[in-house]
Formats: C-alpha cells, structure tokens, sequence
C-alpha cells in the first residue's frame, strides 16, 4: 500500500487482472464508469457515471489516554443499480450479504468488506489500520447478552471520559449503529450514579430529526450499553478544520437553522442541553445541506426551576452568566452557544478564546469584545442580518436574548432572498429521517444488575 495512503480498494473482475485504488486521509470522491474503463481499458455498461460515493474522515487524537480512532472510509450508492454488500465483521455470518442501494445512506466499511458492483467486478477494502483490540472480557460477557438484537463489535469510533464509543451491527437488517459503553465504578455514589444515567434517561423521550436518535439501552452490572444511530459525517469542528475558510452565508444559515430547531425542541420540553459546541454537532455528510445532529446529552437537564447554579459547559462557547457567582442562569444559555457557533462558521475563528471566560469577568469586558468584531476583516463581510444574528444571540442580558423560538423566526432565517430556498435544504436534509417506533421498549436490563443494585445500595452512599 502506498505510504500516504490509509486504505485501498482491490479492484476485482472475475476475467481480467486485479488492480488498486488507494483512499487517502480526508478524500471524497467518487467511483464511476470511467474509472473501471481506465482500469481494464473494458466498457461496463451495468456501472454508472457516479456508482459510488466515498468519504474518508480522520479523527485527530491528542487527549491523553483516549483510544486510538482508524481512519473511517465510509460508502454511499448513487448508482439506480444495487449493490451487494457482503460485510466481514467477526462474529457476523460470513454467508450475510445485504442489498444497498441509494437509500441506505452512508455504510460504514471495514477490513476485508466486499462490494459487488455486478456479476464481473467486486471491491474489497483494506485497511492500513492495525486490527482493534479485543473487547474486555467483563463487556464481552455483558453484550453477548444481547448480541441476538445488535452485535457490538471491537471497531472503535470514539472515547472520553467514561465512554468508549464502538460500531455495532443489527442481525435483523445488518444496519450499523453507534453503541456507547459507559464504564460504571465499582463504588459509586447515587448522585454519580444518576449523573451517568441523565443522558439516556433525556434522550429515551425524544425524537428529532436534529437530535441524536437513541435506539436502545442495555444496564449491565459494569457497563451501560447506549446504542444510538450512527452519524457517518463527523463532528462540526472537524469539518470547520478541513474546509479552512468561512462558510458562505446560505451555508451557515442551513446548519445554524437545523441546530435552532433542535435547541426549540429541547426548550419546548423543559431541557437544556448546556453544551452546545461543535465538538457536539454531527453532521450525515460534508455535503452543503446535510442533516446536522446535536449530541452528547451528558450535561443535560430536565428543569425542575427556571434557573441553574451548577458550573457547566465548554470555554469558548459558555455564556458569561455561568461564571456569575449566585446568581444562576437559564436555557438561554443554548442559544448564547448557537451565537458563538454562528460566528465561526462565518468568521473561520472562535469569538471567544477558550480562556475567555475566567479572564473576563465583567460585563464591559464581554461587551469591549463582542464590539471588537467591527474591527475583523471577515465580519464586514457578512451581511447586515447575519451580524445582528450573532449579536441578538449573544445579548449580554439573558432576559433580552432571543428565545430558540425568536431565533427561528429572525430576518437572517426568514428574508426574501433565501427564505424559501432554507426550508427546502431542511425538507431534502431530513427526507431520510424517519420517528423511532414508539411500541419498543428503549431501555433493559441485563441479568445481575438487581444483585449489584442492591450491594450499590447498601454499599455506596
């Protein structure tokens, strides 16, 4: 395999002889007619201009002890012809192939995948990435418990904190999801314990299409198995990175709108997310208009009272009432967050330094730097709606700050000139989405979880 590159497809025709086609970080492309007649100098009348449609998203890992995530190679078919698809996970039946066509969406591809484009030609992927570590025993035990519903397997697509994040597989349909595997101490206090419990305890109630949709939970004696769908597009942050200049306005509009809906629909619900960043904004694919998803519901909360005291969120994107000793804050804090993400998509930069907020503790001091945006070649460049977006979204004052229900409704969503055009990206981003079946239990539990319950209960505080 070629240095540089982190994956390769072996070009297979069952006459003629087998050729390589290296895959490189960051690479989307697109696999078509002309690229097997290059090949095989052989026309292929049953492959189309734009059969496939292939991505390649890396993931940098610089916290300490994080997992090491492989580069992901995902796959998409455009072509009105099926695909075979004959996955190798170990653990799958190897016999298994399963139908894709343009609207099973993104696949996730690993070591050994084949794709059968028709009777002649298959691709079968390789890897450069050394092959994943095998689960731990202790989780191994737990989710063979349910490996008859999703089949998780020791591909890692994330980790932090507690959680480690791993592909999982559904036998009935062989559809992937995102299993999370949140670790639970051996001694651990009620209060920790609820902590860990919030975000499926949120998500189990909700269903939109900008929300991460949580398909199932498992409670073990060890371990919480979060299964959710999975985003194939990566985080919002990372594609800011790749893209490396500020989006057009129209561009920026159709995310800042999606994440506004999920932001009103948490708030009708009484909850707040409390860390709306783009490290937790995913996106389906890097394509202008894709459905965008808000996750990580770890310091989420269901108001019980209209104000908040404890010390929550990410620097940078946290909004000044937070660090206000006393005197609370509201869910207005959501949308103080959605200002922040605005600005940097449009401005290709963070307003706000991660220090920001412990080094300005007054509000002249917040007020001295949002006025130093007049000051920034790339924000007079944005149009008359686009600033006072971003400045009504971050009103100093919380009581003036629009609600996520006033965002929806503002000039910058809802002028002349792409009004109609934004509602139309949104219909075409979430045309896939379909609600979660509600006769389904979401959360179970696993065998000898009300034995360590009770030695919790009377062991812990």
């Amino acid at each position: 395999m070629e240095t540089d590159a982190v994956a390769a497809f072996e070009l297979r025709h069952t006459s003629l002889p087998t050729h390589a086609f290296y895959i490189f970080a960051n690479d989307e492309f697109d696999l078509g007619r002309k690229d097997f007649d290059q090949v095989w100098k052989k026309k292929e009348k049953t492959i189309s201009t734009h059969h496939l449609r292939c991505r390649c998203v890396i993931f940098d890992d610089d916290e300490e002890g994080e997992e090491k995530v492989a580069p992901l190679v995902y796959v998409r078919v455009l072509s009105s012809n099926p695909v075979k698809y004959m996955p190798s996970l170990a653990g799958s039946n190897s016999t298994t192939t399963m139908r894709l066509t343009r609207v099973s969406g993104d696949v996730l591809l690993n070591h050994g995948d084949i794709l059968k484009l028709n009777p002649s030609i298959s691709l079968k992927f390789h890897s450069k990435a050394p092959p994943g570590k095998p689960l731990d025993t202790t989780i191994q035990s737990e989710v063979d418990c349910f490996a008859k519903e999703y089949f998780v397997t020791n591909r890692i697509l994330g980790s932090g904190g507690n959680a480690t994040v791993y592909l999982a597989m559904k036998p009935s349909n062989q559809k992937q999801f995102a299993c999370k595997i949140i670790r639970l101490p051996a001694a651990i206090a009620k209060k920790k314990r609820e902590t860990l419990a919030r975000e499926h305890t949120l998500l189990k109630d909700l269903d939109h299409p900008n929300i991460i949709r949580l398909e199932k939970v498992f409670c073990g004696p060890t371990h919480v198995y979060i299964i959710e769908e999975l985003i194939t597009g990566g985080d919002l942050l990372s594609f800011v990175e790749h893209l490396g200049r500020p989006m057009t306005e129209p561009q920026a509009a159709a995310i800042a709108r999606q994440l506004a809906k999920a932001i009103e629909y948490l708030h009708a619900q009484d909850i707040v997310h409390r860390d709306v960043k783009p490290e937790n904004v995913l996106l389906t694919s890097w394509r202008d208009g894709t459905r965008i998803v808000l996750t990580d519901f770890g310091q989420a909360r269901k108001l019980s009272s209209p104000r908040m005291y404890s010390s929550v969120g990410t620097m940078g994107y946290t909004a000044p009432e937070v660090y206000t000793d006393g005197k609370g804050y509201t869910k207005s804090i959501d949308v103080w967050s959605l200002g922040c993400i605005t600005s940097l998509l449009l401005m290709n930069e963070m307003l706000f330094s991660a220090s920001t907020n412990r080094a300005a503790p007054s509000v002249q001091d917040w007020r001295s730097r949002i006025a130093l945006l007049e000051l920034k070649p790339e924000w007079q460049k944005i149009s008359a709606d686009g600033k006072a977006f971003i400045k009504e979204c971050l009103c100093l004052d919380e009581e003036k700050r629009l609600t996520a229900t006033e965002v929806l409704n503002h000039g910058w969503f809802c002028n002349d000139m792409y009004k109609i055009e934004l509602e139309e990206v949104y219909g075409r981003a979430v045309q896939e989405w379909s609600p979660r079946d509600q006769g389904v239990a979401v959360v179970s539990t696993l065998p000898g979880v009300e034995i360590q319950q009770v030695r919790l209960r009377f062991f812990t505080g």
